[in-house]
């Protein structure tokens, strides 16, 4: 069932004409909700194609100025069941086609969801007319988000071969199905303003962003009414990162406000005027990015003149808080309520001055808070999460800031115990993925880990954590690596109390791949964990992520792994950037996580490493947790990977004995029965075969 805005009407389905039928055929009634006016607007043969129904799962939906209901339609399925091949006669087999767009385990994922695919469809209350919008030639048509207008958008993917390809985009015309091509082999996307009385488009490629009028096909640049760049320009990956976004659009679509890097903009889409700076340039003057937080969750465009709540983060700070004022450009807004925490979750009361929002810092639980005031001050915590908290040690958090070997200026985040003892000299673990900074004051909850080190746990048992950010160069990902972790760890030993010889790092899959590259250029850390790393670029390259059937070359020639072209156009930078064809340099004691269902990196990477650092006899370990994927579920191993990460640290940062699932390995006839914690000197415990390991204390 569906009501509409004022509640006077519902629109629902029902089998009542064919409900004895095992697949029976669904029609839509609308009925005032006094019980009267009751009447059939749609089903089978009235204005559905031929040989369709209304399925039992059809959504039910009001268009925005309630002329349009809209819902979904399919072909009737066959009521013989389908014959099933010879299993002794017909071969096991998958026909892999260079004209495929899809391969062979992407289609057989997505075999599923196209067996149950419905298509748009929506009547016309005024017409009293069904007008179907999809079909299985044109299978994904979008509308504005009203559901009105007389405009969709559809987009033919073009054949690349490398998974993620660029698209050709068409209007289509509603009433009578004629498509117009917007854009051939874009790179990005086209969508519509809330009315559909624009339709909005970004390339990649050019990284321009485009204002369209779908009535008359005129076009204009929106990147050009902006003096900075709309788009972002801190992504390094090779294809370059996407629009900043926008915050919402004025009435009848007559303006939209676009976000800068820092500040927002208000663009008059009916003139040639240059966008008008709403908040000032506060925010580009004083490195705050500024963000619409509107507390009206009915509003349905933006109100220039009146007041609304803003995000305020400063990126070079790390201070967070809100802001207020009014989006018409008269005057900047007021920051309030930015302090060294992380704020979210802004939200009003409909009919009361009363205000929520939840608060964290590294070693405080995002709780709520209540207050009264607009300005959100004398807030009071309305939530207590975790009072047995006080009794542990609990992290401490500092930003870090340094140059990196390429003279980047880079930030990073160095956690400490609470209890630290300024005269005593610390291991320290170094974990990395990407850019992390910007989570400084992100509460760490110690929690069984699914891949990577638990920070609160390593800081509470007496370890340093440090998270250095990373950026890179098109090419050379492992030397970014390199120049930004290297130089940031030196920086650390030099200004804090960490002992240059126990030091470790640990990173999990883009992670794990530069864990597993460092440790074939450097010798200065003690030990190493890198989960679900890639080691070999060239084997990588053609694989499958298996979670979601897509070939992993664009991954490499344009996203993460940030090469740049193929692996026939810089073959050597795919060797360089291949930790395998370097093992023989390796003299860091190595723990790989790689699970036999890695449906992101193939698992098959994790025992190329392994299995080229055995033959040298190079000190490595590999877990492997089976019908496990990329990061770990199942509680109980998490559990173990917890502990078997603080042992493998232990031993070689702290001098703890190493215990015998590391100094003899589990025989696979042991497997289930010893779990191989046990130390010198230690009883060996009891499993009684399956056991849940318990979390170091």
């Amino acid at each position: 069932m569906s009501l509409n805005e004022d509640e006077s009407r519902i629109a629902f389905l029902s089998d009542i004409d064919d409900y004895r039928s095992k697949n029976p055929n669904h029609s839509i009634h609308v009925v005032n909700t006094d019980g009267k006016g009751l009447q059939k607007i749609a089903q089978s043969g009235n204005g559905i194609p031929e040989g369709w129904q209304i399925p039992r799962g059809s959504s039910v939906r009001w268009s925005e100025n309630e002329q349009r209901l809209l819902f979904t339609t399919a072909p009737i399925p066959p009521t013989e069941e389908e014959k099933k091949p010879d299993p002794e006669t017909t071969p096991d087999l998958d026909v892999w086609s260079y004209t495929d767009i899809e391969l062979q385990p992407q289609q057989a994922l997505g075999a599923a969801r196209r067996r149950s695919l419905t298509y748009d469809a929506f009547y016309e209350f005024k017409s009293k007319k069904i007008t179907q919008i999809e079909s299985p030639e044109m299978e994904s048509v979008t509308l504005p988000s009203t559901g009105e207008g007389k405009w969709g958008i559809y987009s033919v993917e073009k054949f690349t071969g490398a998974g993620v390809a660029p698209e050709d985009f068409y209007k289509v015309n509603l009433e009578t199905g004629e498509k117009t091509l917007l854009g051939a082999n874009v790179l990005g996307g086209f969508s519509f303003s809330p009315t559909g009385r624009w339709i909005n488009s970004f390339d990649f490629i050019t990284k321009e962003s485009r204002v369209i009028d779908p009535n008359t096909g005129t076009s204009f640049s929106l990147t050009d009414r902006i003096p900075y760049p709309i788009h972002d320009i801190v992504e390094d990956v090779p294809i370059g990162g996407g629009p900043w976004g926008t915050a919402g659009y004025g009435k009848d679509d007559k303006t939209v406000f676009i976000y800068d890097q820092f500040d927002i903009w208000m663009v008059d889409l009916t003139t040639n005027s240059k966008g008008v700076n709403v908040t000032k340039g506060y925010g580009r003057m004083f490195n705050n990015v500024l963000r619409y937080s509107s507390l009206d969750t009915e509003a349905e465009y933006i109100d220039p003149s009146k007041d609304t709540y803003l995000t305020a983060f400063n990126p070079k700070t790390k201070v967070d808080g809100f802001a207020k004022g009014t989006l018409d450009g008269k005057k900047a807004p007021e920051v309030f309520l930015q302090e060294n925490a992380m704020f979210r979750g802004l939200a009003k009361a409909r009919d009361a001055e009363v205000y929520r929002f939840q608060r964290e810092t590294v070693s405080d639980y995002r709780e709520v808070y209540i207050t009264n005031s607009p300005k959100l001050d004398n807030a009071k915590v309305f939530s207590e999460t975790n009072p047995q908290q006080k009794d542990y040690i609990y992290p401490t958090v500092q930003l870090v800031e340094w140059t990196s070997l390429d003279g980047d200026k880079l930030q990073g985040k160095l956690y400490k115990p609470e209890n630290v003892d300024p005269l005593k000299d610390y291991p320290m673990v170094t974990y990395f993925y990407d850019r992390e900074s910007d989570t400084l004051h992100q509460y760490q909850t110690p929690a069984p880990s699914a891949s990577t080190v638990n920070i609160a746990w390593f800081v509470s048992n007496g370890y340093f954590v440090f998270v250095p950010d990373i950026v890179y160069r098109t090419g050379y990902p492992g030397e970014s690596a390199m120049s930004c972790i290297v130089s940031g760890v030196n920086h650390v030993v030099e200004n804090h109390n960490v002992d240059p010889k126990r030091i470790g790092i640990q990173g999990q899959s883009w992670g794990g791949y530069q864990t597993a590259y460092l440790i074939t250029e450097t010798k200065m850390f003690a030990a190493a964990g890198a989960g679900a790393p890639v080691s070999n670029m060239f084997s990588a390259y053609g694989g499958i992520r298996y979670g979601s059937g897509l070939v992993r070359q664009l991954q490499y020639e344009q996203g993460q792994s940030r090469i740049g072209g193929t692996m026939w156009e810089y073959p050597m930078r795919y060797w360089e950037n291949s930790p395998i064809f370097f093992a023989d340099k390796v003299e860091t004691p190595l723990l790989i996580m790689h699970n036999d269902q890695d449906g992101a990196v193939p698992y098959t990477q994790g025992i190329e490493y392994f299995t080229a650092l055995w033959r040298l006899n190079k000190p490595c370990w590999l877990l492997v947790y089976n019908q496990e994927d990329h990061n770990l579920i199942k509680r109980k191993n998490r559990k173990d990977l917890s502990v078997r990460l603080g042992q493998f640290f232990d031993h070689y940062l702290k001098g703890e004995p190493m215990p015998e699932w590391m100094s003899k390995g589990i025989p696979a006839e042991q497997k289930g029965k010893n779990l191989g914690y046990k130390k010198p000197g230690e009883e060996e415990k009891k499993t009684g075969g399956q056991q849940n390991p318990e979390i170091l204390p």
